[in-house]
């Protein structure tokens, strides 16, 4: 049409140093849920220990200090209980309530089991969620958070899923990019085909990034 103005449409830019910035942010995000999660969580390993010393405490009289039978207990205890949540994957007590037979007379029987559990299960499962954390970013410590910026910008402004190789420098091999990748993949930045071949930025990696 004479006169018309064409307009030229451009891919979304995102700077590596933006991609970078976001990067940094997310690691300090996961450090600090790393360390609330071991300095509140060890505070409450000793909630489990402290009602067992309470039974025990009152049982037999009640007979010395509370929390000397707290301190006696807490090394059987805590062990026991750390286990328990490591054997459950943290859902021992979503499968003992499962468990329980549905009349009410056996819930409230069981009423007092359950409280229990689910107070003396709080620390264990939190120390164990700041441990798994800790884990996967000493798993990822090693992947260049520069190439790693420099790959969610080429993701960014590629239109839907793009082949793995077309991401290589030049005399860079797929060994040394791997890392990366999987570093992206496990914070949940970009997804993956199931054949590995090919890789996307994820709808949230694209919100986080926009923020």
């Amino acid at each position: 049409m004479p006169g018309a103005t064409v307009r030229k449409i451009t891919a979304p830019q995102l700077a590596p140093a933006t991609a970078k910035e976001c990067l940094g942010r997310s690691d300090r995000i996961a450090w600090t849920q790393i360390i609330a999660g071991f300095v509140f969580g060890v505070p409450l390993l000793f909630l489990g220990p402290m009602f067992v010393a309470l039974l025990l405490w009152l049982r037999h009289g009640p007979k010395g200090s509370y929390w000397a039978w707290v301190f006696d207990c807490a090394p059987l205890v805590i062990p026991a209980l750390l286990l328990l949540e490591i054997a459950s994957s943290g859902k021992y007590l979503e499968d003992l309530a499962g468990r329980l037979d549905d009349s009410p007379f056996v819930r409230r029987r069981s009423g007092g089991v359950i409280i229990f559990f689910f107070f003396s299960l709080l620390g264990p499962g939190i120390v164990m969620a700041a441990f798994r954390r800790w884990q996967r970013l000493k798993k990822h410590v090693g992947a260049s958070r520069d190439r790693a910026a420099q790959t969610l910008s080429d993701l960014y402004k590629a239109d839907g899923g793009v082949d793995i190789f077309t991401l290589l420098r030049p005399q860079e091999d797929l060994g040394e990019l791997m890392p990366v990748l999987e570093y992206l993949v496990d914070y949940d930045w970009i997804g993956a085909s199931k054949m590995g071949d090919r890789i996307w930025l994820l709808s949230e990696g694209r919100k986080r990034l926009d923020r």
